[in-house]
């Protein structure tokens, strides 16, 4: 046993040797722990109250529906929806579709926060009324699994009528299933 400890103790280490550099090595070593691996797909209910005022008296409208998304990166999505809605038009209500398209742009504060701050741009059209535009606010955080709540808190939007335009202020809250790859 001596004889090993003395032949341990005496020998040399090995030579240092400059670690190899790679694109992989980097990656593996330096990537970003907040990269999140959130399915590119998911479908959005929606339910959305709109608030307005027009000669002199205030109006409600309420929408229904459902969005596809489709997201570029981490933070950028797209938007196709298709909805119901139920037009206060005065002395009655009548009901009407809504499409449009929306981009949509998730901002996060706390970088060890899950809650995000989407910012939304959207163009659509009104069957037998006229073209759409929205822009909206809000928050969206995961609620377990692969389901996200989110809510508009800030809407203004408008809405081209026959002969008018409108203003109108919205709420909202939506449920988002989200699936398929990884982005």
């Amino acid at each position: 046993a001596a004889r090993r400890y003395s032949a341990v103790a005496t020998s040399t280490p090995p030579p240092a040797t400059a670690p190899s550099w790679s694109t992989a090595t980097f990656a593996r070593t330096y990537a970003n722990p907040r990269t999140r691996t959130e399915p590119r797909y998911g479908i959005t209910f929606v339910s959305e109250s709109a608030f307005g005022r027009a000669q002199g008296g205030r109006y409600y409208h309420h929408g229904l529906g459902a969005r596809m998304d489709f997201a570029f990166g981490e933070n950028v999505v797209v938007g196709l929806f298709a909805g119901y809605l139920n037009l206060d038009v005065g002395a009655s209500r009548a009901s009407n579709l809504l499409f449009f398209a929306q981009l949509e742009d998730r901002l996060q504060f706390v970088s060890t926060g899950r809650a995000r701050f989407p910012l939304r741009l959207a163009f659509g059209y009104v069957p037998f009324n006229g073209p759409f535009l929205r822009f909206s606010g809000g928050l969206r955080f995961p609620v377990g699994g692969p389901f996200e709540l989110g809510f508009d808190l800030l809407a203004p939007t408008f809405w081209w009528i026959p002969g008018d335009r409108r203003v109108t202020y919205d709420v909202g809250a939506e449920l988002t299933y989200r699936f398929g790859p990884a982005r």
